[in-house]
């Protein structure tokens, strides 16, 4: 390693702290170059990866950092939902005092609209999928699921899952689901199709 890597740069705290929050190299060096550091062009970033483990130890845990803003947001946006404004007739409609009619303004003396909670569907599939897959996550759930019940039984090795998965997948292939069907008694049982 050069002398010049032994040191982390003027700029490192700031770059790193960019590419937590914008999650690319690009906009955290040029965050870096308003700030008034000269980190000069992309190739310095990749020289100081290449030649400082340190450095790309940081940048690893920056972008670590940064999947984690991503998934904070996705759940916040999926759970939580976003506020929208509130627009009849092509203008956004804005809180009124309903004794006087007169616009409600926040501390800054804007108006505030009206808006309704938005959730995003997608996004908790999205989610779910992720945390569930077992459950959740289609033909690659399947295959999770398959190889968990694999790892439950001890002594048993995985080519009976590895069987069934393959199994299972070529019936998905073929259009061939499980189904309900109700049995005596009115109650329901989940029924695989036939090989």
């Amino acid at each position: 390693m050069s002398e010049k890597y032994k040191t982390m740069p003027e700029w490192a705290d700031l770059f790193f702290d960019k590419l937590a929050q914008y999650g690319s190299q690009e906009a955290a060096r040029r965050s870096c170059e308003q700030a008034g550091f000269k980190t000069k062009a992309p190739s310095t970033v990749s020289n100081w990866k290449k030649n400082s483990s340190e450095f790309r130890k940081r940048f690893d845990e920056a972008k670590i950092r940064h999947c984690e803003i991503l998934e904070a947001e996705l759940a916040r946006r999926a759970i939580f939902g976003r506020d929208e404004p509130v627009v009849y007739r092509g203008q956004i409609q804005y809180q009124r005092n309903p004794a006087t009619g007169v616009l409600l303004r926040d501390e800054e003396d804007r108006p505030i609209p009206v808006t309704i909670k938005k959730y995003s569907d997608d996004l908790l599939k999205l989610k779910l999928r992720a945390e569930m897959p077992d459950k959740y996550g289609g033909t690659e759930g399947i295959a999770i699921a398959a190889l968990a019940r694999a790892k439950d039984h001890e002594g048993d090795t995985v080519a009976p899952a590895k069987a069934e998965l393959v199994d299972r997948l070529k019936r998905l292939r073929e259009g061939k689901r499980a189904e309900l069907k109700l049995i005596d008694g009115g109650q329901k049982q989940l029924v695989e199709p036939s090989k």
